[in-house]
């Protein structure tokens, strides 16, 4: 699973629950919960909604499309003698394929293979540091791969970031920090993970992804593209 995909099924999956629990509030008359449940929601689609526009330039294309065809044919099956608006059907249909055969998968990071190898040999070297930098250029925005004594892989975000964190819309992005996962000593925010399989690598990536997507994005100091550095 790529990362972009696994950013998507995280946000699908909070987007479920959240419709579980309001719809279980109105159920039981709890109406300041659900309506909590209902703003939540619509945030999380938002971000959805992005996510599925950088997975497929042509989502909301195809949705709106998809949406007009399906109106059609309701149309067409209460009455079957109308047929002027058929040819517009199958043009409809025509061109929902053709966006369909055009659709391309994007991804947050442009080479993946390399972090997950980059990740799996720090792993087995804990005197080497991994940097990860946002920019395409070394400007101090970067997370700090390391391997602890304790078998853990923690990341760490350098001082630039932090404090371009927490000087932009703080109240914001601080809570957002947390809710990823993120904590903070003294001096920097961190994470902990422990790599026991493969599928981990991919589940940091997802971090990452969600990271840029609601931290950094927002506060416009990252590019089109990243890159590692080793240091002993």
């Amino acid at each position: 699973m790529s990362n972009l995909n696994l950013l998507i099924e995280h946000y699908e999956a909070e987007r479920d629950y959240l419709k579980s629990e309001m719809e279980l509030c109105k159920k039981n008359a709890f109406f300041i919960e659900a309506q909590y449940y209902f703003d939540t929601l619509i945030r999380i689609n938002g971000h959805l909604n992005h996510l599925y526009r950088l997975k497929d330039p042509s989502h909301n294309d195809k949705k709106l499309l998809k949406r007009q065809i399906s109106y059609l044919q309701r149309y067409f099956e209460k009455n079957p003698r109308i047929t002027y608006k058929k040819e517009e059907l199958e043009k409809m249909k025509k061109n929902l394929s053709t966006l369909e055969e055009a659709s391309k998968q994007h991804s947050f990071f442009e080479d993946a293979d390399t972090l997950d190898e980059a990740l799996e040999q720090l792993w087995v070297s804990i005197n080497k540091r991994l940097l990860f930098f946002v920019f395409n250029d070394e400007k101090g925005i970067y997370w700090q791969f390391s391997r602890t004594l304790s078998n853990t892989i923690k990341i760490t975000c350098s001082s630039e970031m932090c404090r371009y964190i927490e000087k932009n819309h703080p109240k914001i992005t601080i809570p957002k920090l947390k809710n990823i996962g993120f904590r903070k000593t003294s001096n920097y925010w961190y994470i902990e993970f422990e790599l026991v399989k493969s599928e981990d690598t991919q589940y940091i990536k997802g971090i990452l992804g969600q990271f840029i997507f609601e931290i950094l994005r927002p506060m416009n100091i990252i590019s089109s593209s990243c890159f590692l550095k080793w240091e002993e």
